[in-house]
């Protein structure tokens, strides 16, 4: 019953995040966080030759998470952070975003690299928390919901027809179809609250 259970609630989660991003994406919300997420990673990156920032990285990944107050483990190895894994991964992601912005005033675009993203990412804990915060997504998006969520949210995203320019503040943060507090955390946390921390393989 337990399985079947999250099964359905997957099912329910995967349109609900392919609308959320998709909101989020044309009312703005998306451009004007990409560039603070962009810094938060540019940050991490100009420390990152520093083992000992490294290890300290790794070890503050075990932070509450702000949005359901529980602690997600990380599960990337401390070898990562010891090498250059963790930096090779931080330096594409961080490219990534670079080129996301340029694809913001195009739907079709833009979610077609962030479905290239998530499809190369393998266990993401702070990567991925980023992309929930500029998509405006919870904890409950996780990875293995994500994909699906952004490949949906692609196929609805090539159907569109572009919306005129200054449209976007026609739009307003559907409150009532998330969980209650999501919508005024999301809105008011920052990235760069999470300072240079969590680690992802």
């Amino acid at each position: 019953a337990g399985a079947g259970a999250d099964e359905q609630r997957a099912d329910l989660l995967v349109p609900l995040g392919a609308y959320l991003s998709t909101h989020a994406l044309l009312c703005g919300t998306v451009q004007r966080r990409l560039s603070s997420v962009a810094f938060t990673i540019a940050e991490w990156l100009r420390q990152a030759p520093s083992s000992t920032f490294r290890v300290a990285s790794w070890m503050e990944s075990r932070k509450v998470c702000r949005f359901c107050n529980i602690v997600h483990l990380n599960s990337a190895r401390i070898t990562a952070y010891l090498g250059d894994h963790a930096i090779n991964n931080r330096s594409r992601f961080y490219e990534n975003l670079c080129e996301l912005e340029g694809h913001v005033h195009d739907p079709g675009a833009f979610f077609r690299k962030v479905c290239e993203m998530v499809a190369k990412m393998n266990k993401p804990v702070f990567r991925l928390e980023l992309l929930q915060y500029v998509l405006g997504l919870d904890c409950r998006f996780t990875i293995d919901v994500l994909r699906p969520a952004l490949t949906f949210a692609l196929e609805c995203a090539q159907k569109l027809v572009p919306a005129p320019k200054g449209a976007s503040a026609e739009y307003t943060q559907p409150a009532s179809i998330v969980g209650e507090g999501f919508v005024d955390s999301a809105k008011d946390a920052s990235p760069r609250q999470l300072g240079t921390r969590r680690g992802t393989m």
